[in-house]
């Protein structure tokens, strides 16, 4: 383009000018940085859906009313012009408004269009006559001959066909040219094929061509030279001249009909089926590798051919072209168009299936099952070439009998049989050896009746299937006493099933599975052995002796074993050559197995339980090759006589599992003094053996043998149990063990303490005596005042109204006894004394020894697990419990079988010669071991406030050991976890910016360091380096090397001092602490703020919370492997730069960490008299990460402070309340209960509001350059809203709002981010 005004840049766009005018003319591929700065300035992607045109033939077009013509003559006349009058125009109109649309390809609610190309139907919907001012506007377009406008037209282009156009010049004669095309059709579900032809001379031909000297071909076939059919037309010249392309006459004169390719596919198999036969006349000459034609019967003309064997049920090539049947060299061109298949074969099929089944009372039932479906048959939903190609034959017989209804009744005899037998046959529409042939038509072809046979057999697929079983076949007859040799103890099974198939491609496949088996389950029935059982003492201390029973049998024993064969057989066929009389060799597999399975559970007494179970997997020997004794007699007999000596030695083991478990839970309970105690302990081992790989030359790998033991130990122990049984401290309880009531309101409290006064007052004058009593003087006098007290105040009156001194004594609750002996007379009064619990003085003992009761349980869990895997185990296995006789001994032995072996048992087997010790042996052995300790205890130092403590310690260690190499080399690695307190230094600030983020810990932690170096460069003095050091037997020298201020050894205690708040000139140098320097983490919880006055008259219920936890993690070390000890896990290790020896502990560790969190520091759970619920928390959280390699701290906080509120309105009438909505309360049991008339929904509003604000962020502390640097951290504001809205039992309305904001505390690669998510749904339930 040139123009003054215009500058061409080519270069890409990424930015829109804001500042001018743009026009911006892209297609649908623009992409990138300019696909976004469109969808920025646009609010949203762009979207193009273009009109798809439709193809009319032209053949449908009324050409008397039609004409040819451009708008306003502009143009060529290659436009057809379908001009409409108004009342076409509207039912044009009407229809295509109404007419189906086709779906778009991608979910669009509102697609835009392009209005420059937009879809006819987007555009009639606009107006009824919108299309006639667009597509169909008619000015411009008057008809040429009558001048006339209509009043809308429907303008059609005119594209040209293409037509594949064969030029030859100087063609030979007989001699061809060809194009073909590799292609994979069926052409068996079409009856015809067809094609157009056109030749025509060369303008100024010198070769004189005539019609029928050139003839066009098609050939098709598995390949063009071998094996094809062949169709050959000869051509019919169209004259040399003009011809009209919309007039019949000149159509067929350019595509004459007697050029025309319309082949019925018949022909072609006609034509085989008829070389095939005269292949077997004598001296015909007829044969596969010969040209064999005829000519067709309907178009005598042309000429068909056959080559080889041909399918048109597998054509890989068409091939067209042209050949010269002149005498002498010819020139032409040709056409060819619109090469198609016609016709599809729509023969149909039948299908019918039947059942019959017959129950023979209890005897057992017979049932027959026919199937039919032949070629042609397809369901309603199948297209044509879905439908099937063959004829389907199936039978079935199957039977069930108890065939124990034949013996006796008395005998009792079980035995269910079962029988089924099966055919199946596929028999081919068509030849499988000839795909375009009839099966029919090939049998009928064939020359004798061995022929006739061996396609049957080769076409047809034929599968029968036998199965025989026997289910639990017993003699139900038991003892009174079960007996172990009673009948009912046992039960055998057998089945047996075969499997018979032929084909195509298989001369016969058969496969064989048999099992046998035999189960033995006994029971005893007996009563336990209890020695102590009839002591008449009813002593509680007693009855834990009284309990005792010794069970002297198992409860169970049961044996289960079984025999599995099976063996398949294939003899493939060579279908490429089957008049070869070699076969193929035959294909098997086989497996003989014997399991043998036993299992007791015996518990010994109520406590103690024990389990075992064993399960041998045996190989019964065979030698390797077919099983047929028809065909192979000899290696018939020697299979048979090698399973024999096989079976008599049970099998060879290919491996083996055993398990054994053994629980004991203490009596405890039934020992008055400890019934408070409960514990319990349990043990369970496994045990496998597996048999190794053998190798080609006979060397075996070696076996591999496994074990793993659990042992369990809990200890729970119920403090407030024992507390009861002192009487003080149960009444104690007792009086703090009921939760608090709420306090009533001021004026309530008020009026209850004046009834309860009056109360009191009267309760004093009920339970006055008062009587007039004679003393004597020579006698005392016993008074019966029944007070049931033995706390009294008495007092005694003369008859003048004064004071008389009384003696008495109190003989129980309700006597007493007056000493005084005297003549007179006197009024007694006996009043109940106050009760030491209504004494202040009792009271506030209660409240004290409540207090020291704190500790109301605890529990103490120990787990032990200990696993070793040895490959490379030379012994074999045995029967009993997995033992074999190596030498007179029992290896690998039963410590190893129960799992009671240590770390030495790989000595101690090498030395018996168990294990192979040889390069071969690429595995090593390896152990895990765990330990777990767990404390929980749970305090209560006051009602309603409640303290759970847990401390754990967890230690996992591997073993990884080159037993086959001198002095057993080993690697070790794990894993450990325990809880710390860290509280001290947990506020200790992270610093800021300011002041370099300066932090009190970290700079104890690097104080520290010197101290600990010190502390363990101290216990080397006097050290000798040891023996396999490049220094050995020389004194200790720093010089040499000493402790590295950086290694693990230093760095990890003075970091768990520092973090800790520890001293750490004293604190322990462990890596691993030990038991006693766990600490418990906690959770406290108190709810008694809502029972106090002011609180119980605005809160139904106010919860206090704190929880503490904090873990110190070692995430995984490993050993030295040039470790040399010097005082237990302390020695030397080899410095890689100097080769000398320096000092180390044995473990490489990496990193490790503590995870400390207030979950919450603070929280408050309240909620109020209307119902609102509140909840507020405060947490926090940190990570320390103590990387050796980095030589770092990496220091990870966060803060969250979260509010959460919720209301729910019952029954609320969001739609209008009809009084069909009304709450009702149900009767008496149903008092308070909430329903409505409109099917018991209630419907409820229920509102929610949450809003949490974090602030995190993560600061790397350089451990040598005493420098910090911030990586990350941000801090988030988040604001939930929500409201549910029930309407009905299935219909739900929600609404939301969320929001959130990020804003980054580290700006160098992020900013601030607000997402805001909010919106309505609607929930259906289509079930209740």
């Amino acid at each position: 383009m040139s123009h003054k005004n215009i500058e061409v840049v080519r270069e890409e766009v990424t930015k829109i000018p804001e500042d001018k005018t743009v026009i911006i003319a892209c297609g649908p591929l623009v992409e990138g940085e300019l696909c976004k700065e469109i969808e920025r300035i646009t609010g949203g992607y762009l979207s193009f859906f273009d009109a798809a045109a439709p193809i009319v033939s032209l053949d449908s077009i009324d050409m008397e009313s039609a004409f040819f013509g451009a708008r306003y003559g502009r143009g060529g006349d290659d436009y057809i012009n379908c001009p409409l009058t108004r009342e076409e125009y509207e039912t044009f109109y009407t229809e295509l408004i109404g007419a189906e649309r086709a779906p778009l390809h991608e979910e669009v609610d509102k697609p835009k269009v392009f209005e420059g190309c937009m879809p006819v139907e987007v555009m009639a919907k606009r107006g009824k006559d919108a299309l006639t001012f667009g597509p169909l506007k008619p000015v411009g377009l008057e008809h040429p001959e009558t001048g006339k406008r209509y009043h809308a037209v429907v303008q059609l282009r005119q594209d040209n066909e293409q037509a594949l156009c064969i030029k030859v010049t100087d063609l030979n004669t007989g001699d061809a040219r060809a194009i073909y095309k590799n292609i994979n059709i069926d052409l068996r579900q079409y009856n015809r094929l067809q094609m157009f032809t056109h030749a025509n001379a060369f303008i100024n031909d010198v070769t004189g061509l005539q019609d029928g000297e050139v003839s066009v071909f098609i050939r098709l076939g598995s390949d063009y030279k071998n094996n094809f059919y062949e169709y050959e037309i000869p051509l019919k010249l169209t004259p040399e001249g003009k011809y009209d392309k919309y007039s019949s006459t000149s159509a067929e004169a350019v595509w004459p009909e007697e050029n025309m390719l319309n082949i019925d596919f018949s022909v072609f198999t006609n034509l085989k089926k008829a070389r095939n036969i005269a292949r077997g006349v004598a001296g015909s000459g007829v044969s596969y590798t010969t040209l064999y034609y005829e000519y067709d019967p309907n178009q005598p003309k042309n000429k068909v051919s056959v080559m080889g064997n041909p399918s048109l049920g597998e054509v890989k090539t068409v091939m067209i072209g042209v050949r010269n049947n002149a005498r002498s060299k010819k020139s032409v061109e040709v056409w060819v168009n619109e090469l198609r298949l016609q016709d599809p074969a729509i023969d149909g099929g039948w299908a019918a299936q039947g059942n019959l089944n017959v129950q023979l009372s209890d005897l057992g039932s017979v049932n027959l099952t026919g199937h039919v479906e032949t070629a042609g048959f397809g369901g309603l939903e199948e297209k044509v070439s879905e439908r099937r190609m063959d004829n389907h034959y199936q039978y079935a017989f199957t039977t069930n009998f108890e065939a124990g209804r034949f013996f006796p009744e008395k005998a009792k005899v079980s035995l269910p049989l079962y029988f089924s037998y099966t055919k199946e046959k596929l028999s081919p529409k068509y030849n499988p050896l000839d795909t375009d042939m009839l099966l029919d038509d090939a049998l009928e072809a064939a020359l004798d009746d061995r022929e006739r046979d061996s396609i049957s057999s080769i076409a047809e697929t034929v599968t029968t299937y036998r199965n025989f079983s026997v289910s639990n076949a017993r003699v139900n007859i038991t003892s009174k006493t079960p007996m172990p040799y009673d009948p009912s103890n046992f039960s055998f099974n057998y089945s047996y099933s075969k499997k018979e198939n032929s084909g195509e491609t298989t001369t016969y496949e058969n496969e064989l599975d048999w099992k046998l088996g035999m189960n033995y389950n006994y029971a005893p029935v007996y009563k336990p052995l209890e020695p102590f059982k009839k002591i008449k003492s009813k002593s509680k201390w007693l009855q834990v002796f009284k309990d005792f029973g010794l069970n002297w049998l198992p409860q169970s024993v049961a044996f289960n074993t079984d025999i599995n064969r099976h063996y398949y057989e294939l003899q493939e066929r060579d279908v490429e050559n089957l008049d070869v009389s070699a076969t193929l060799p035959v294909s098997y597999s086989q497996q003989y197995l014997w399991n043998r399975e036993l299992a007791i559970r015996w518990d010994l007494t109520k406590n103690l339980k024990l389990n075992f179970s064993s399960a041998t997997h045996a190989e019964v020997e065979e030698p390797y090759g077919p099983v047929n004794k028809d065909l192979y007699p000899d290696e018939y007999t020697a299979w048979k006589d090698s399973v024999k000596h096989s079976l008599l030695r049970l099998g060879r083991p290919m491996d083996y599992q055993q398990t054994f478990s053994a629980s004991y839970q203490a009596p405890f309970g039934k020992i008055p003094a400890l019934d408070w105690v409960t514990a319990d302990a349990s043990f369970n081992s496994s045990y496998n053996w597996n048999r190794g790989t053998m190798l080609d030359n006979g060397v075996s790998l070696g076996n591999t043998i496994a074990n793993q033991r659990t042992i369990n130990i809990n200890g729970r122990f119920n403090m407030e149990t024992l507390y009861n049984k002192v009487p003080f401290l149960k009444e104690a309880n007792k009086r703090f063990a009921t939760s608090t009531k709420k306090a009533a309101p001021k004026n309530v409290r008020k009026n209850q303490k004046v009834l309860d006064d009056k109360k009191k007052e009267a309760e004093k004058k009920k339970n006055t005596y008062t009587k007039e009593v004679q003393l004597m003087p020579d006698t005392t006098v016993t008074v019966v005042h029944a007070r049931k007290s033995k706390r009294l105040r008495v007092t005694a009156k003369t008859v003048e109204g004064k004071t008389y001194p009384i003696r008495y004594k109190v003989l129980d609750e309700n006597k007493i006894m007056i000493r005084n002996m005297d003549s007179v007379k006197v009024k007694l009064t006996v009043v109940p004394g106050p009760k030491p619990e209504e004494q202040s003085w009792y009271k506030t003992a209660q409240v004290v020894a409540r207090g020291a009761m704190m500790v109301r349980n605890f529990s103490i869990g120990y787990r032990n697990t200990y696993a070793m895997s040895v490959p490379g185990f030379i012994p074999s296995v045995g029967d009993a419990f997995g033992q074999g006789k190596n030498g007179g001994i029992f290896a690998p032995g039963l410590d190893f079988a129960f799992g009671l072996q240590g770390d030495d048992y790989l000595q101690r087997a090498a030395e018996k010669g168990w294990l192979m010790q040889s390069d071969s042996v690429a595995t090593p052995a390896t152990t895990n071991a765990m330990e777990d300790f767990q404390f929980k205890m749970t305090l209560e130092p006051f009602r309603d406030f409640k303290i759970d403590l847990n401390a754990s310690r967890t230690m996992n260690r591997s073993r990884s050991i080159q037993y086959m190499y001198a002095g057993m080399p080993e690697i070790q690695s794990g894993n450990f976890n325990m809880t710390v307190i860290t509280i001290g230094s947990a506020f200790g600030g992270v610093g800021n910016s300011g002041n370099g983020y300066s932090s009190r810990p970290f700079n104890r932690f690097i104080k520290n360091l010197d101290v600990i170096q010190r502390r363990i460069e101290g216990q080397y003095a006097g050290a000798v380096y040891p023996v396999g050091t490049s220094l050995a037997g020389q004194p200790y020298d720093a010089a040499n090397g000493g402790v590295d201020k950086y290694s693990p050894d230093v760095m990890i205690p003075a970091f768990l001092a520092a973090y800790t708040g520890r001293d750490a000139g004293s604190s322990a140098l462990d890596i691993f602490p030990s038991l006693l320097k766990m600490m418990p983490n906690w959770t406290i919880k108190y709810a008694g703020l809502g029972k106090l006055p002011w609180f119980s008259e605005h809160f139904k219920s106010v919860t206090l919370s704190h929880g503490y936890k904090s873990v110190y993690s070692v995430g995984s070390f490993n050993t030295y492997q040039s470790f040399c000890s010097f005082m237990g896990d302390r020695g030397f290790i080899e410095n890689t730069q100097t080769g000398n020896p320096v000092p180390s502990s044995m473990y490489d560790v990496s990193t490790v960490s503590i995870n400390e969190s207030f979950s919450p520091l603070i929280g408050l759970d309240v909620t109020l008299q209307n119902s609102l619920s509140v909840k507020v928390e405060m947490k926090k959280t940190r990570v320390l990460n103590l990387s050796m390699a980095a030589n770092q701290i990496v220091e990870t906080t966060s803060d969250d402070f979260v509010v959460g509120m919720g209301y729910k309105l019952t029954n609320f009438k969001l739609f209008g309340g009809g009084g069909g909505n009304r709450k009702r309360t149900s009767g008496s049991s149903n008092a308070g209960k909430t329903t409505t008339r409109r099917g018991g929904v209630s419907n409820d509003l229920n509102l929610r509001a949450d809003i949490s604000w974090r602030e995190q962020s993560a600061l790397c502390r350089d451990i040598q350059t005493v420098t910090t640097q911030a990586t990350s951290g941000n801090k988030a504001l988040k604001l939930s809203l929500s409201a549910d809205y029930t309407l009905s039992r299935r219909l739900t309305l929600n609404a939301y709002y969320d929001m959130q904001r990020n804003e980054p505390l580290v700006s160098a690669s992020a900013y601030p981010v607000t997402t805001i998510d909010f919106g309505v749904s609607m929930k259906f339930s289509l079930t209740r």
